[in-house]
């Protein structure tokens, strides 16, 4: 099986109030099943050479998600709100940003490694993949979280190069929008096939805000 990750926003967006979620999704299944939809999203568009949601006219989200309706996929998304993260025990330590671990990394890893345990299906060695646009060190510490909770083998690149990041990136988009826009492009994907496993991060989450030291 294949999994593909991506994320709609990050936890410091929300933290510092520029943004109001942070959506991180998985998408799994044939790896060719998983490239189909955003190819076919954005086939005959001149100037646009991948399926980024942000960048998508409505009549490409449509087909981009019917697509994926359609396709034998599988989807996972975590929803983390302002008001989530605010509830946890010790959530002050996560606006500390001198002090270590870098929490963003530690919610992203654990939503990863939760989503990538609930939709893969154990048939042979899995093999998932993020998006990860900042450094070397980050991506590798997103990895030693997920293979350290999961039976996968965990890698990472941009969209552009691995292609079945892009529906995860169509996934994360239009499950955020519901929040952020009030539109309702995640209705097209039956909800039975969505898991969402936001409270199993979060719990992660809490779990080592309450282990870590505070101060200096």
């Amino acid at each position: 099986m294949d999994l593909f990750g991506d994320e709609s926003g990050t936890l410091r967006s929300v933290l510092n109030g520029r943004d109001e979620i942070c959506v991180v999704a998985v998408v799994g299944g044939d790896r060719m099943d998983c490239i189909r939809c955003p190819k076919k999203a954005v086939r005959r568009v001149r100037d646009v050479t991948e399926a980024r949601w942000s960048d998508l006219m409505d009549d490409q989200k449509r087909r981009v998600l019917d697509c994926m309706e359609a396709e034998d996929l599988q989807f996972g998304v975590c929803r983390i709100t302002t008001d989530a993260l605010h509830n946890l025990s010790h959530s002050y330590k996560l606006h500390q940003d001198r002090l270590s671990p870098a929490w963003d990394l530690v919610l992203k890893g654990d939503a990863y490694a939760e989503l990538v345990a609930a939709i893969d299906s154990g048939a042979q060695r899995s093999r998932f993949r993020f998006d990860m646009v900042s450094d070397r060190s980050n991506a590798e510490s997103i990895v030693e979280i997920v293979e350290s909770g999961t039976e996968v083998d965990a890698d990472w690149g941009n969209s552009r190069q691995i292609k079945g990041i892009q529906a995860a990136d169509c996934l994360a988009g239009a499950t955020a929008d519901h929040v952020r826009h009030g539109e309702d492009w995640i209705d097209r994907i039956s909800t039975d096939r969505i898991v969402d496993r936001t409270d199993a991060a979060l719990e992660r989450l809490e779990m080592a805000l309450e282990s870590t030291d505070s101060g200096p």
